[in-house]
């Protein structure tokens, strides 16, 4: 079993859904990880059908979230920083997931990049960014002063979040977190100074413990993927989970996969579970505006 901090120097990048307590995708049934991709993929075009049948002929013109295509290079401007970025909306987008990057990935990593490109297969716009200029990335590279500090990394996502509320690109859209190892508490402690301003999140081989006390105050749909052989994030995530005081939450292990779900089919699943959560929640989320207006 590796120690903690091997755990928070590794890098996690993979997504999440579950159970309120730890579900391993293993069926005493006997239903196998195929079939069950199988079956979440009905899931997600049953909810892409509902979510077409409660858009059109309810939604006026104005609901319109987003018709054309955007893929474009962004530069984020905040407080002391300015953040660079790539943000995919797809046609007629039903929301937008802004990832939180952990310990020693960037927007260029290839498993946040495939999650993403699933997301936006299902119309699901994504932003991929840095949380850190290259000058802080310079100067972590020391230490990891900056890739722990939780408090630091969570107000970048707050403002990454305003700006996609402000931008004309974004601002109709819903958003979702989506946080690997330390960013998985960036991004709840940013949920929870956010409040309803978040659809969802999910954290995949993430450190939601880190988010400490904040994790009292979360009252956003919550999904946690873990793999099954990482013992120790394992625990972390468990225990996490049980201080989510909101309902609405889940943790999954994943059979066979380790911190950076490298093995053969284990990576299929987070994406698989990941574009369910997100899928789900947008939708409920937008006909829950459309109800009350």
């Amino acid at each position: 079993m590796r120690d903690v901090e091997a755990v928070d120097v590794a890098v996690a990048r993979e997504a999440e859904i579950g159970d309120f307590d730890a579900v391993r995708l293993e069926d005493p049934g006997g239903v196998r990880p195929h079939e069950e991709s199988v079956a979440v993929e009905q899931r997600i075009r049953s909810v892409v059908v509902v979510m077409h049948a409660a858009l059109q002929g309810v939604a006026g013109e104005d609901e319109v979230l987003a018709v054309v295509v955007r893929d474009e290079d962004v530069l984020i401007e905040l407080p002391g920083a300015t953040l660079q970025g790539y943000l995919h909306i797809p046609e007629n987008a039903v929301g937008v997931v802004a990832f939180a990057h952990g310990t020693g990935s960037s927007r260029h990593s290839p498993r946040n990049q495939r999650v993403a490109a699933a997301l936006n297969h299902h119309r699901i716009g994504t932003l991929l960014l840095d949380l850190l200029t290259e000058d802080e990335e310079r100067l972590d590279a020391i230490d990891r002063h900056l890739a722990f500090d939780i408090g630091f990394l969570s107000e970048r996502m707050v403002g990454i979040v305003n700006w996609l509320m402000a931008d004309v690109r974004t601002s109709k859209l819903p958003v979702g977190l989506f946080g690997a190892s330390t960013g998985a508490a960036a991004a709840l402690s940013a949920a929870v100074e956010l409040k309803d301003a978040i659809c969802a999140v999910v954290s995949r081989g993430g450190r939601p413990d880190l988010a400490a006390d904040a994790l009292y105050e979360v009252q956003v749909a919550t999904l946690l993927i873990v793999g099954e052989l990482d013992d120790v994030v394992i625990d972390l995530n468990k225990s996490a989970l049980e201080r989510i005081p909101c309902t609405d939450k889940k943790l999954i292990i994943v059979p066979g996969a380790t911190h950076l779900f490298e093995e053969h089919g284990t990576l299929d699943q987070v994406v698989d579970y990941t574009v369910e959560w997100f899928s789900t929640h947008f939708v409920a989320s937008r006909v829950q505006r459309i109800s009350v207006r």
